[in-house]
């Protein structure tokens, strides 16, 4: 079986914890990957077998690259789920909005108005405040004539 490390990066900041992706070949060359994570020393105290393949193989200077980049994909991550989250949210409000349109032009006085100026408000409201500000408007005027 053949062993190689991938993309390893610092997974403390005492720097005694790799992360990094194994890759394993059996003899019909099948290739499998894993993450793994490789401690320093094992469980004697002795510097691990893994822990020195893999710093003869990247390095130091390696390893800090692969960190950064490890760190760069996270923030981006991050970035692109409270992105998708924000327009989550924003898409629920504006479908709660609509719904309470459609609930206002339900009622009768609304429904049956001439007023279009204030009808064309309601359509145009850009939020729940001003909805039902325009509509209470509407239905006093309504009450009144």
């Amino acid at each position: 079986m053949i062993k190689e490390w991938q993309t390893p990066a610092w997974d403390n900041e005492e720097k005694t914890r790799l992360i990094a992706v194994l890759v394993t070949r059996d003899e019909n060359n099948q290739e499998k990957k894993s993450t793994a994570t490789v401690n320093k020393f094992d469980s004697n105290g002795n510097i691990s077998q893994d822990w020195t393949d893999i710093l003869e193989t990247h390095g130091i200077k390696g390893i800090d690259k692969g960190t950064k980049a490890r760190m760069a994909f996270r923030k981006e991550k991050e970035r692109k789920q409270r992105r998708a989250e924000e327009e989550r949210k924003k898409s629920e409000e504006l479908q709660r909005l609509f719904n309470a349109k459609l609930a206002c032009f339900e009622i009768e006085e609304v429904k049956n108005s001439k007023n279009t100026k204030l009808r064309r408000k309601i359509r145009k409201a850009k939020n729940e405040i001003e909805l039902m500000t325009y509509t209470s408007v509407l239905v006093m005027k309504e009450y009144a004539e």
